[in-house]
């Protein structure tokens, strides 16, 4: 890898951990991790709710870490838990309204940064920006 190689892949990752600590510094606001919050998007895209192991394997967790996060988002009212219909042992976790307004919350306060951001912009740039973006993304 060139010079010239080495500092563009290094200005990409700069890029990207400035977007990832902009995303946390949302979520602290509402006192929730990167994982908490997977978790619950991952509960919001199944009202139906889901079982912990399942949320584990949606999200590359371990189930030990996944009823860690579970009983911190149920002590801060994120959640609901509630036994299975066939099999009274096993629990399905839901979404509460709780956690759907923090969602809506985190969204809000992200979509506000980011237009922000692009405001800075002019429709033009906007317009190949994501040109440029869908481009490379096609690519990977």
């Amino acid at each position: 890898m060139s010079d010239t190689d080495s500092e563009f892949f290094q200005r990409w990752l700069t890029l990207w951990k400035n977007i990832d600590e902009a995303f946390n510094a949302v979520l602290k606001r509402v006192h929730l991790s990167y994982n908490e919050y997977l978790l619950l998007e991952s509960l919001k895209a199944a009202p139906q709710g889901m079982e912990p192991s399942a949320l584990a394997d949606a999200r590359g967790l371990s189930r030990q870490h996944v009823n860690l996060l579970l009983r911190q988002l149920e002590t801060a009212g994120h959640i609901t838990r509630t036994e299975a219909v066939i099999d009274k042992r096993r629990r399905i976790i839901a979404l509460s309204p709780t956690g759907e307004e923090t969602l809506a919350n985190v969204k809000a306060a992200w979509l506000e940064l980011d237009a922000a951001g692009w405001a800075s912009f002019a429709p033009y740039e906007r317009g190949r920006i994501i040109s440029l973006l869908e481009h490379y993304y096609a690519t990977i």
